[in-house]
């Protein structure tokens, strides 16, 4: 009987085992063939608005390019690649006319239309309605829906610039409101590939996909967009697997690329991140001033200890663009005794206060220890004072700043960056929220806007650009970015210039 019993015995612990076993093979076939359909993605920022038409800042582009399409996008080749559009004329120097793609459904159902293009760009237009893209699209006489698949633009002249001021999000005129505010900015609908589920501020955006997308399904169901301030946070979690995608600090970024479970990708933007100055404000009104806060931080050793993977700057034109000319930039190496020279014949032998603003992050908090270390030295004396994003964007946009450090985003074309000097762009009209005000830069933003098919006399301007905004400072350069992400290697994803997030419609786990 007890031999019976140990067979016995034996016999089930046998086909249980065999049964686990099997159980196990069957699970990792399972997820071969039902491989997941969710991705967590950690952020710094959250988005501040998902009305396209007042988004600004780069946080909410990241959101709205997956809720939205444009007509066409600029792509890491700097390409027009076509959207809603299926095809694009110029029939002359001043006219733009898209034929819209048919079929195309919002996420309510409501298929898009001419009207639906020419309502976005009129309420952008609208100075009243106060979008932040007013300026760029000025040179616009007017938009008309010619039927009901065909917009035509026709601009005031020929315009060497505003195609690239054409490429923004369409939002649908049955639902979008002709005045800021309201739900929409929460609630939006638009035709992307992905719908808004939730968004619940300073936590989490949840998107899923939009099973009607007229350029077929994502494959992702759902997106789960994550709020987390703290850099090292992301990092952890990321590590842990509970985020798929991120970015992290730059001190890991070596170690990430050798890590056989994570994929690294980078590129150099044609972003630009200043000093922006307020000159309305009596002291930093003066060239001497501003010149003298330049002189007096050692920008490159600043650079290269808070923003490892950035690269110092020397003004708003991009290095390895067409129009960038350094040989008739000046440049401002450390010197904090020049930087005091400049400040008594300003009339501040003795210094002054200053109030820095950002918002808030780790290297953030870093930049303004250090820029008040440098800056006590030669007597002025820095309040560095940091806001969650949404708050601090909005003081900026109302230019209720002294100074202020944050970027500027996808120089296209110089005239995108530069035209934020234009005395005619100061707000509510425009962005440049620094009120700086200079005749001779107007003509040459004008003049060069106006110069199309000859890129060699564009650039000739630009160089005179380039040599006043480095005598003017109207800000102080800190850096060009460089901008890289951290993804589970198991996720098909790719991390290009212009592209970005865009290409998570085709994102997938193998």
């Amino acid at each position: 009987m007890k031999k019976l019993k140990l067979r016995g015995n034996f016999c089930f612990m046998a086909m249980m085992l065999l049964l686990v076993t099997a159980l196990v093979l069957v699970g990792q076939d399972g997820a071969g063939a039902n491989p997941r359909s969710d991705l967590n993605w950690g952020r710094g920022t959250d988005a501040t608005t998902l009305d396209p038409r007042m988004a600004r800042d780069v946080y909410s582009h990241e959101i709205n390019m997956l809720l939205y399409d444009e007509l066409f996008y600029i792509d890491h080749n700097q390409e027009i690649q076509l959207l809603l559009a299926k095809t694009l004329e110029y029939p002359d120097d001043t006219t733009y006319l898209f034929t819209l793609h048919e079929g195309v459904l919002f996420h309510d159902g409501e298929e898009l239309t001419a009207e639906d293009v020419v309502y976005t760009f009129e309420t952008m237009m609208d100075p009243d309605f106060g979008s932040p893209h007013y300026d760029g699209l000025q040179p616009i006489e007017s938009v008309r829906a010619l039927d009901r698949y065909t917009v035509e633009f026709k601009a005031k002249e020929p315009d060497a610039v505003l195609i690239y001021d054409l490429d923004h999000r369409i939002v649908p005129k049955h639902i979008a409101p002709d005045r800021p505010g309201g739900d929409f900015a929460y609630r939006p609908v638009g035709t992307g590939p992905f719908m808004l589920e939730r968004w619940e501020p300073n936590d989490v955006i949840v998107l899923k996909k939009y099973e009607e997308y007229f350029r077929s399904p994502a494959k992702l169901e759902t997106i789960n967009v994550r709020y987390i301030p703290e850099a090292e946070v992301r990092f952890t979690e990321l590590l842990g697997g509970a985020l798929d995608l991120s970015d992290v600090p730059s001190a890991e970024l070596d170690r990430m690329k050798e890590h056989p479970d994570f994929t690294v990708g980078g590129y150099t933007t044609l972003n630009y991140f200043p000093i922006f100055v307020q000159h309305d404000h009596e002291i930093l009104s003066q060239k001497k001033v501003r010149q003298a806060l330049a002189y007096g931080v050692d920008m490159d050793e600043l650079v290269s200890v808070v923003f490892e993977t950035a690269i110092p700057a020397t003004s708003v034109f991009i290095p390895g663009t067409w129009a960038y000319a350094p040989e008739v930039q000046r440049t401002y190496e450390y010197n904090p005794e020049k930087a005091k020279e400049l400040l008594a014949e300003a009339g501040y032998p003795d210094g002054f206060s200053i109030t820095l603003k950002t918002s808030t992050g780790t290297t953030n908090v870093e930049f303004g220890e250090i820029l008040r270390f440098y800056w006590l030295q030669i007597g002025v004396d820095l309040e560095h004072q940091t806001s969650e994003w949404s708050t601090y964007f909005s003081a900026l946009q109302e230019g209720d700043f002294e100074l202020a450090h944050s970027g500027m985003v996808n120089a296209f074309d110089p005239d995108i960056f530069l035209r934020r000097y234009h005395s005619g762009n100061i707000p509510p009209y425009g962005a440049n929220r620094g009120h700086y005000k200079n005749p001779d830069l107007d003509q040459i933003i004008d003049e060069a806007r106006r110069i199309v098919g000859d890129q060699e006399a564009r650039a000739e301007l630009y160089r005179e650009a380039q040599r006043i905004y480095t005598e003017e400072l109207p800000n102080i350069p800190v850096r060009y970015t460089q901008m890289h992400m951290v993804w589970n290697s198991d996720l098909d994803f790719e991390w290009l210039l212009n592209t970005q997030f865009r290409v998570l419609r085709e994102s997938y786990w193998k």
